[in-house]
């Protein structure tokens, strides 16, 4: 072996062993020798862009797309770099080489769904103007879900005071208490099956709330299966009654809301709650799924803090042991009000434990993603759903909690177009996007 050729080897086993920087040190090297070394730059390219270096990592895959274009022994290295891309969200980059993948793999089913999603929806404009900035803004494909998202909080309030959610770190007289009456949602349904988007859009019954709080739950989803829609619950499951009616009615998701996995981690960030009763739910919500013979997809969203990292591996177990999905993220604060004042130089004392206990400082995030973000972009949050409160009236978006930034209009009321109108027009979308603190920005729409 040669010199770069020891080089490459010892930088794949560093790269094999989660030394990352030495890994990079290394394919460096090469690269200083050789700068357009195929392996060095495919390897160093990926690994930044897991990174989250999008612009150096596509510097090096650049550098050698030349060599492995159009040549069907390279296909497996297109299909990787198009995963990768897709994997770590940065879609619009993804498509080329996935499209690259498919001329020699056109049965390839994970290709062609990766490469649809990434598409732009047929139902959205490509393009809108955003009078605040005196722009014109592209739109993408929406990462949240691959349609038009109705988002109804059904029960305006929660038994739970997470100190990384407005319902635990917001003064209660902030907004109203209350749950939807069913006679309203189902106009409110009624209008959406009119005028909604796309022909199928999903209905998530939950924002800020606890829908298993609604005691009518179960007649909500049965309302929105006759309109032939998706219906979609995110639960704490802290709850002693309606997981067995819940089932019964079949919604096609339920996404377990959890943190810690022992007491003493649960109840630091899941405050409140029991995470005997939580653990006794999720074996219940599995035998009723069993018994009832009903199709539903069941995840977990873990959000981890720095304390409860040691019960990633308890959570993932539980749920390989039930059959439910396990999506470990790390914990984000809200609302969106807070992370702009954040942003801005303001720090409520009162926030100061959670904000420690983040893995990453809000601020540090932010501020990283001010520096790099791809402000040519819309954010999905106003372009691909529409935030229904309890009592009907529209919420500015999903990220939003004060009551200043509800839209002041009633569902029932106002057009799409007139609703989306009024987004376009809020003052603290300026305020939000000025700060990158809107979902485009904080997603990877970056230029990094």
């Amino acid at each position: 072996m040669n010199e770069l050729e020891i080089l490459l080897s010892q930088a794949i086993d560093a790269q094999k062993k989660n030394q990352t920087q030495v890994a990079i040190e290394k394919y460096n090297f090469i690269l200083a020798e050789n700068q357009d070394h195929l392996f060095a730059n495919y390897n160093l390219g990926l690994l930044l862009i897991e990174l989250g270096k999008l612009k150096s990592g596509m510097l090096h895959i650049d550098r050698i797309s030349a060599q492995i274009l159009n040549q069907a022994e390279h296909t497996n290295a297109y299909a990787i770099i198009g995963a990768r891309l897709f994997e770590y969200n940065h879609w619009e980059h993804a498509k080329f080489w996935l499209a690259q993948a498919l001329n020699f793999r056109p049965m390839d089913e994970r290709l062609k769904w990766m490469f649809k999603r990434a598409e732009n929806r047929d139902y959205l404009k490509p393009e809108v103007f955003d009078p605040l900035a005196n722009k014109t803004l592209l739109r993408y494909s929406p990462r949240e879900a691959d349609t038009y998202i109705y988002t109804i909080d059904i029960a305006g309030t929660c038994n739970l005071r997470c100190p990384s959610c407005p319902v635990g770190n917001t003064a209660l007289g902030e907004r109203g208490i209350g749950m939807m009456a069913l006679n309203l949602f189902s106009k409110i349904m009624l209008k959406i099956a009119e005028e909604s988007p796309s022909a199928q859009p999903q209905i998530w019954l939950f924002n800020w709330g606890e829908p298993l709080l609604h005691p009518k739950l179960a007649d909500f989803i049965r309302e929105i299966k006759t309109f032939g829609f998706s219906s979609h619950l995110s639960t704490n499951l802290n709850v002693t009654t309606g997981i067995a009616e819940m089932v019964k009615a079949e919604p096609s998701e339920i996404k377990i809301s959890l943190s810690g996995f022992t007491e003493e981690t649960y109840s630091k960030t899941h405050t409140r709650g029991s995470i005997h009763l939580l653990k006794a739910n999720m074996y219940l919500l599995k035998h009723e799924i069993i018994k009832q013979r009903k199709t539903i997809r069941v995840w977990v969203g873990q959000h981890v803090y720095k304390h409860n990292q040691a019960d990633i591996e308890k959570v993932k177990n539980i749920c390989a042991e039930l059959g439910f999905e396990h999506h470990p993220i790390q914990a984000f604060f809200q609302p969106v009000e807070k992370l702009v004042r954040l942003a801005q130089g303001q720090r409520d004392i009162k926030d100061e434990a959670v904000l420690n206990n983040l893995i990453r400082d809000p601020v540090d995030y932010i501020n990283n993603k001010k520096a790099h973000r791809d402000d040519r972009y819309d954010c999905e949050l106003r372009f691909n759903q529409t935030v229904i409160n309890y009592d009907g009236e529209v919420a500015l978006c999903c990220s939003t909690y004060e009551k200043s930034n509800t839209l002041g209009v009633a569902f029932l009321d106002h057009s799409h177009e007139d609703i989306e109108s009024l987004k376009y027009k809020h003052e603290f979308c300026k305020t939000c996007r000025k700060h990158a603190c809107d979902y485009s920005s904080l997603k990877p729409m970056d230029k990094t």
